[in-house]
Protein backbone atom coordinates (compact mmCIF):
# COMPACT_ATOMS: atom_id res chain seq x y z
CA UNK A 1 0.00 0.00 0.00
CA UNK A 2 1.26 3.72 -0.69
CA UNK A 3 2.35 5.85 2.44
CA UNK A 4 0.48 7.76 4.85
CA UNK A 5 1.56 11.16 5.35
CA UNK A 6 0.28 13.76 7.37
CA UNK A 7 0.54 17.47 6.68
CA UNK A 8 0.06 20.71 9.16
CA UNK A 9 0.62 23.89 9.50
CA UNK A 10 1.38 25.47 13.40
CA UNK A 11 1.29 28.98 14.15
CA UNK A 12 0.77 31.81 17.10
CA UNK A 13 -0.25 28.63 19.44
CA UNK A 14 1.64 25.70 19.86
CA UNK A 15 0.02 24.08 23.03
CA UNK A 16 -1.82 21.45 21.42
CA UNK A 17 0.79 20.19 19.68
CA UNK A 18 2.40 17.55 21.72
CA UNK A 19 -1.18 16.02 21.92
CA UNK A 20 -2.20 15.85 18.44
CA UNK A 21 1.40 14.27 17.25
CA UNK A 22 1.08 11.73 19.99
CA UNK A 23 -2.83 11.05 18.96
CA UNK A 24 -1.89 10.69 14.70
CA UNK A 25 1.29 8.57 15.96
CA UNK A 26 -1.04 6.50 17.92
CA UNK A 27 -3.44 6.29 15.05
CA UNK A 28 -0.83 4.56 12.73
CA UNK A 29 0.67 7.82 11.00
CA UNK A 30 4.45 7.25 10.42
CA UNK A 31 5.76 10.25 8.12
CA UNK A 32 4.89 13.60 9.44
CA UNK A 33 5.63 17.17 7.45
CA UNK A 34 5.10 20.23 9.82
CA UNK A 35 5.55 23.81 8.80
CA UNK A 36 5.81 26.14 11.58
CA UNK A 37 4.81 29.53 10.94
CA UNK A 38 6.76 32.61 12.53
CA UNK A 39 6.03 36.64 11.56
CA UNK A 40 9.65 36.89 11.92
CA UNK A 41 12.63 35.22 12.57
CA UNK A 42 13.56 36.18 16.29
CA UNK A 43 9.65 34.40 17.51
CA UNK A 44 10.16 32.91 21.06
CA UNK A 45 7.98 30.01 19.60
CA UNK A 46 10.88 29.02 17.48
CA UNK A 47 12.34 27.23 20.26
CA UNK A 48 9.32 25.54 21.72
CA UNK A 49 8.16 24.17 18.38
CA UNK A 50 11.76 22.57 17.65
CA UNK A 51 11.55 21.24 21.45
CA UNK A 52 8.58 19.74 21.07
CA UNK A 53 8.97 17.83 17.26
CA UNK A 54 12.68 16.70 18.63
CA UNK A 55 10.83 14.96 22.11
CA UNK A 56 8.34 13.29 20.42
CA UNK A 57 9.95 10.47 18.96
CA UNK A 58 7.95 10.55 15.47
CA UNK A 59 8.77 7.71 13.01
CA UNK A 60 9.64 9.82 10.23
CA UNK A 61 9.36 13.62 10.06
CA UNK A 62 10.19 16.46 7.86
CA UNK A 63 10.39 20.06 9.52
CA UNK A 64 10.11 22.95 7.42
CA UNK A 65 10.18 26.73 8.91
CA UNK A 66 7.97 29.29 6.90
CA UNK A 67 8.78 32.80 8.50
CA UNK A 68 7.13 36.32 7.12
CA UNK A 69 3.54 37.10 6.50
CA UNK A 70 0.49 35.07 6.71
CA UNK A 71 -2.37 34.15 3.94
CA UNK A 72 -4.35 31.32 3.03
CA UNK A 73 -2.91 31.03 -0.72
CA UNK A 74 0.70 30.97 1.22
CA UNK A 75 -0.61 27.86 3.62
CA UNK A 76 -1.91 26.19 0.64
CA UNK A 77 1.33 26.98 -1.49
CA UNK A 78 4.12 25.92 1.83
CA UNK A 79 1.98 22.58 2.20
CA UNK A 80 1.95 21.75 -1.48
CA UNK A 81 5.37 22.32 -1.23
CA UNK A 82 6.51 19.86 1.36
CA UNK A 83 4.47 17.70 -0.05
CA UNK A 84 5.79 17.34 -3.90
CA UNK A 85 9.28 17.52 -2.62
CA UNK A 86 8.28 13.91 -0.29
CA UNK A 87 5.73 12.15 -1.59
CA UNK A 88 4.65 10.44 -4.48
CA UNK A 89 1.51 11.08 -6.37
CA UNK A 90 -0.15 7.54 -5.13
CA UNK A 91 0.57 8.33 -1.39
CA UNK A 92 -2.38 9.48 0.93
CA UNK A 93 -1.59 12.85 2.46
CA UNK A 94 -3.81 12.88 6.39
CA UNK A 95 -4.57 17.17 6.54
CA UNK A 96 -5.27 18.32 9.93
CA UNK A 97 -4.75 21.42 11.90
CA UNK A 98 -3.08 20.96 15.42
CA UNK A 99 -6.83 21.45 17.10
CA UNK A 100 -8.45 18.77 14.99
CA UNK A 101 -8.26 15.09 15.69
CA UNK A 102 -10.04 12.72 13.23
CA UNK A 103 -11.80 9.74 14.13
CA UNK A 104 -11.62 6.53 11.68
CA UNK A 105 -13.81 3.92 13.79
CA UNK A 106 -13.42 1.31 10.92
CA UNK A 107 -9.13 2.16 11.96
CA UNK A 108 -7.04 4.56 9.41
CA UNK A 109 -5.53 1.93 7.04
CA UNK A 110 -8.64 -0.48 6.79
CA UNK A 111 -10.70 2.94 5.73
CA UNK A 112 -7.44 3.58 3.17
CA UNK A 113 -7.59 0.52 1.90
CA UNK A 114 -11.12 0.43 1.40
CA UNK A 115 -10.35 3.56 -0.87
CA UNK A 116 -7.87 2.22 -2.41
CA UNK A 117 -9.76 -0.89 -3.63
CA UNK A 118 -12.36 1.10 -5.03
CA UNK A 119 -10.36 3.87 -6.42
CA UNK A 120 -10.95 6.59 -4.50
CA UNK A 121 -9.22 9.45 -3.80
CA UNK A 122 -10.08 11.31 -1.05
CA UNK A 123 -11.92 11.30 2.53
CA UNK A 124 -14.26 13.96 4.04
CA UNK A 125 -15.25 14.63 7.97
CA UNK A 126 -17.82 16.55 9.58
CA UNK A 127 -16.40 18.42 11.85
CA UNK A 128 -17.54 18.31 15.83
CA UNK A 129 -16.80 21.33 17.74
CA UNK A 130 -15.65 20.56 21.20
CA UNK A 131 -16.25 22.54 24.20
CA UNK A 132 -16.59 22.47 27.58
CA UNK A 133 -19.83 21.08 29.60
CA UNK A 134 -20.87 24.55 30.91
CA UNK A 135 -20.38 26.45 27.81
CA UNK A 136 -17.20 28.44 29.32
CA UNK A 137 -14.13 29.23 27.61
CA UNK A 138 -12.29 26.75 29.51
CA UNK A 139 -8.24 27.08 30.20
CA UNK A 140 -6.55 23.85 28.92
CA UNK A 141 -4.74 21.81 31.37
CA UNK A 142 -2.22 19.34 29.46
CA UNK A 143 -1.89 17.13 32.25
CA UNK A 144 -6.11 16.65 32.17
CA UNK A 145 -7.28 14.29 29.12
CA UNK A 146 -8.70 16.79 26.68
CA UNK A 147 -12.17 15.15 26.11
CA UNK A 148 -12.48 15.49 29.84
CA UNK A 149 -11.88 19.07 29.51
CA UNK A 150 -14.49 19.65 26.82
CA UNK A 151 -16.93 16.43 26.71
CA UNK A 152 -19.45 18.23 24.92
CA UNK A 153 -19.74 18.13 20.83
CA UNK A 154 -21.98 20.13 18.46
CA UNK A 155 -22.54 22.63 15.65
CA UNK A 156 -20.84 25.82 16.74
CA UNK A 157 -18.60 26.76 13.55
CA UNK A 158 -21.68 26.05 11.29
CA UNK A 159 -24.62 27.36 13.10
CA UNK A 160 -23.20 30.24 15.04
CA UNK A 161 -20.14 31.56 12.50
CA UNK A 162 -22.02 30.35 9.59
CA UNK A 163 -18.69 29.06 8.26
CA UNK A 164 -18.30 26.02 6.54
CA UNK A 165 -18.24 22.43 8.54
CA UNK A 166 -17.17 19.63 6.31
CA UNK A 167 -13.06 18.93 6.10
CA UNK A 168 -11.18 17.41 3.02
CA UNK A 169 -9.04 14.92 5.76
CA UNK A 170 -7.41 13.09 3.40
CA UNK A 171 -6.40 12.83 -0.33
CA UNK A 172 -4.01 11.47 -2.56
CA UNK A 173 -0.91 13.34 -3.30
CA UNK A 174 -1.82 13.99 -6.82
CA UNK A 175 -4.66 16.25 -5.80
CA UNK A 176 -4.19 19.94 -4.44
CA UNK A 177 -6.32 20.90 -1.56
CA UNK A 178 -7.25 24.26 -1.45
CA UNK A 179 -7.76 26.68 1.45
CA UNK A 180 -8.86 25.79 5.21
CA UNK A 181 -9.15 21.82 3.75
CA UNK A 182 -12.49 22.11 2.94
CA UNK A 183 -12.16 22.28 -1.01
CA UNK A 184 -9.98 21.09 -3.89
CA UNK A 185 -8.18 22.97 -6.58
CA UNK A 186 -8.16 22.26 -10.39
CA UNK A 187 -5.00 23.27 -12.62
CA UNK A 188 -7.15 25.35 -15.73
CA UNK A 189 -4.63 26.18 -18.60
CA UNK A 190 -5.60 29.97 -18.59
CA UNK A 191 -6.51 30.99 -15.01
CA UNK A 192 -3.87 29.08 -13.30
CA UNK A 193 -5.60 27.20 -10.03
CA UNK A 194 -9.39 27.06 -9.94
CA UNK A 195 -11.11 26.35 -7.09
CA UNK A 196 -14.50 23.65 -7.12
CA UNK A 197 -17.62 24.87 -5.79
CA UNK A 198 -18.25 23.76 -1.69
CA UNK A 199 -20.48 21.07 -1.07
CA UNK A 200 -21.72 20.23 2.22
CA UNK A 201 -22.77 16.75 1.46
CA UNK A 202 -20.56 14.02 2.55
CA UNK A 203 -19.55 11.05 0.17
CA UNK A 204 -20.89 7.55 1.39
CA UNK A 205 -17.66 6.27 2.33
CA UNK A 206 -16.95 9.22 4.63
CA UNK A 207 -20.08 9.71 6.74
CA UNK A 208 -18.97 7.69 10.09
CA UNK A 209 -15.53 9.92 10.09
CA UNK A 210 -15.75 13.01 12.28
CA UNK A 211 -13.06 16.02 13.36
CA UNK A 212 -13.27 16.68 16.45
CA UNK A 213 -12.71 20.26 17.12
CA UNK A 214 -10.97 21.06 20.07
CA UNK A 215 -10.76 25.51 19.39
CA UNK A 216 -12.91 26.86 21.82
CA UNK A 217 -10.51 27.40 24.78
CA UNK A 218 -9.51 30.43 27.43
CA UNK A 219 -7.28 31.75 24.40
CA UNK A 220 -9.82 31.58 21.47
CA UNK A 221 -10.88 35.14 21.34
CA UNK A 222 -7.20 36.24 21.78
CA UNK A 223 -6.42 34.01 18.54
CA UNK A 224 -9.65 35.01 16.87
CA UNK A 225 -8.37 39.07 17.76
CA UNK A 226 -5.03 38.19 15.99
CA UNK A 227 -6.20 36.39 13.02
CA UNK A 228 -8.71 38.97 12.44
CA UNK A 229 -5.97 41.52 11.88
CA UNK A 230 -4.14 39.54 8.96
CA UNK A 231 -4.82 41.90 6.17
CA UNK A 232 -5.02 39.19 2.92
CA UNK A 233 -8.37 39.81 0.90
CA UNK A 234 -8.56 36.04 1.00
CA UNK A 235 -9.66 35.98 4.31
CA UNK A 236 -12.07 38.31 3.92
CA UNK A 237 -15.06 35.67 4.77
CA UNK A 238 -12.98 34.59 7.57
CA UNK A 239 -13.28 37.53 9.31
CA UNK A 240 -16.97 37.65 8.95
CA UNK A 241 -16.93 34.58 10.78
CA UNK A 242 -14.39 35.56 13.48
CA UNK A 243 -17.24 38.93 13.70
CA UNK A 244 -20.47 36.87 14.32
CA UNK A 245 -18.56 34.68 17.08
CA UNK A 246 -17.04 37.78 18.75
CA UNK A 247 -20.54 39.80 18.75
CA UNK A 248 -21.74 36.82 20.37
CA UNK A 249 -19.16 35.66 23.13
CA UNK A 250 -19.81 39.92 23.88
CA UNK A 251 -23.12 39.26 24.10
CA UNK A 252 -24.12 36.21 26.20
CA UNK A 253 -20.11 35.53 27.88
CA UNK A 254 -20.05 31.37 26.85
CA UNK A 255 -22.20 29.36 24.48
CA UNK A 256 -25.57 28.24 25.36
CA UNK A 257 -25.27 24.60 25.47
CA UNK A 258 -28.98 24.94 26.02
CA UNK A 259 -29.54 26.45 22.74
CA UNK A 260 -31.17 23.75 19.84
CA UNK A 261 -29.69 24.83 16.71
CA UNK A 262 -26.22 23.94 18.13
CA UNK A 263 -26.91 20.37 18.64
CA UNK A 264 -24.84 20.01 21.71
CA UNK A 265 -24.78 16.30 22.80
CA UNK A 266 -22.18 14.82 25.53
CA UNK A 267 -19.65 12.29 24.20
CA UNK A 268 -17.80 9.82 25.68
CA UNK A 269 -14.02 9.46 25.39
CA UNK A 270 -13.63 8.02 22.27
CA UNK A 271 -10.53 9.73 21.25
CA UNK A 272 -8.51 8.37 24.67
CA UNK A 273 -6.88 11.57 25.03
Amino acid sequence: MSKIWLVTVVGLDFKLLPKFLQYYKNLGIKNFLVITHYSNEKSNLREIAKYILNSSNLPRLVHKEWIGPFSEKLKVDNERKIINENCTFDDWIIYADIDEFQEYPEGLRNTIKKCDNKKKTFLEGRMIDRIASNGYLLEYTPSIPLEQQYPLGGQITYNLLKAWDKKIVAAKAARKVGGGHHVFLRNTPLNGWYTYPYKRGISWRSRKIKVHHFKWDAKVIERMKAERTLPHKSLKSWRGEINRFLAYYDKFGYINVKNRKFKITYINSVLNI
